[in-house]
């Protein structure tokens, strides 16, 4: 579920944003929304420039220093993922996309900026990767697959000769649900869409969201290994205007746990963790980012002992202004967590 032009970029300490709580800060504010990834001490995020009306990566170092990667810029928001390569050292894995085709790329960091092909087999469209020690996973458009299946997620150890696949969950509803609302056979075995891939060893996560029946979509969390059945982690619904804003965004590997945030609608957004051993939940607290006051988080993820995010502030219920910036911030520590019981998944249905 992952863009900037340097023109549009305001440094932390240039301009007096609100700290979304005590020990933030502002590394950058853009011209338009983006996403922010993080691991090994980097970040990285996306800048719309107005003059060329191109997306440039953006990244801040270990040492906090933020710069363009001085790569091309894309027309659309890069859909950049941090991990180690097969040495240990941090890179970042993106698309580069063509007419109807997209391919994949890594990028090492804190060198000279160039760009690596990757090349997994099979042909197709591939895009949204993620790396880990010499393996990617990835996204490759589904061929005839339509609104139904629009995407397969494989997995590939760079330089052999077969991609890993994965059955992706789909719609499954009760026959008393098909008894009682007939209208559910349209989406029944719909996959949806599969957003903000996370890949750690072997395993992946992913959020999907796909329709149940009108005004009613389900927002799923998942991890899942290859040639395994894939793993409910939690789920939550939408009904509606009141409720239309819930998902899971930017789930993330660290530690034993999965990341992320839960983006509520009525029922509150939360930053949690899921313990991926067991049935463990916790709750993160001593930060707020800023939902209601100063417009829609669109990433959170770990970073160290701390937390980075971005928020849009162009998504705060008002008509869009020139003005209208995303925020990129991030807080090194202070991040308190609380157990809490974790819910069972609901069933998909009415």
């Amino acid at each position: 579920m992952k863009r900037y032009g340097t023109a549009a970029l305001v440094l932390a300490g240039a301009l007096a944003w609100p700290a979304a709580a005590a020990g933030a800060s502002t590394l950058a504010s853009v011209g338009r929304a983006t996403g922010v990834v993080a691991y090994g001490g980097w970040a990285a995020w996306s800048s719309y420039d107005a003059a060329s009306h191109g997306y440039a990566l953006m990244l801040r170092s270990p040492s906090g220093s933020v710069a363009p990667a001085g790569v091309a810029e894309r027309p659309a928001p890069f859909d950049v993922s941090l991990g180690p390569d097969a040495h240990g050292a941090t890179v970042a894995v993106y698309s580069r996309c063509r007419q109807t085709a997209c391919r994949l790329v890594e990028l090492a960091l804190g060198a000279p900026a160039y760009e690596r092909r990757l090349a997994p087999p099979g042909g197709g469209s591939d895009y949204d990767p993620a790396i880990w020690g010499g393996r990617i996973a990835f996204m490759r458009a589904h061929r005839g697959g339509g609104q139904r299946r629009p995407q397969d997620i494989f997995e590939w150890v760079i330089g052999a000769r077969h991609l890993l696949s994965f059955p992706l969950p789909r719609n499954e509803y009760s026959a008393a649900d098909l008894h009682a609302f007939p209208q559910l056979r349209q989406t029944e075995g719909v996959t949806g869409t599969i957003g903000f891939l996370a890949l750690h060893g072997s395993e992946i996560a992913y959020t999907r969201v796909a329709p149940v029946s009108s005004p009613v979509t389900v927002s799923d969390l998942w991890t899942q290994r290859p040639g395994a059945a894939p793993r409910l982690i939690a789920r939550i619904t939408t009904g509606g205007a009141a409720t239309a804003q819930r998902s899971f965004l930017s789930p993330t590997f660290a530690g034993g746990w999965l990341y992320a945030y839960r983006e509520g609608g009525d029922q509150g957004s939360v930053w949690q963790r899921y313990r991926l051993a067991g049935p463990g939940l916790q709750q993160a607290s001593g930060i707020a980012f800023g939902d209601s006051a100063f417009g829609l988080v669109e990433a959170v993820v770990p970073d160290a002992a701390g937390v980075d995010w971005t928020v849009d502030q162009a998504q705060n219920g008002l008509p869009a202004q020139p003005t209208d910036t995303t925020l990129v911030q991030a807080q090194p520590s202070g991040i308190a967590w609380k157990s809490v019981k974790r819910p069972r998944p609901v069933a998909i249905g009415l």
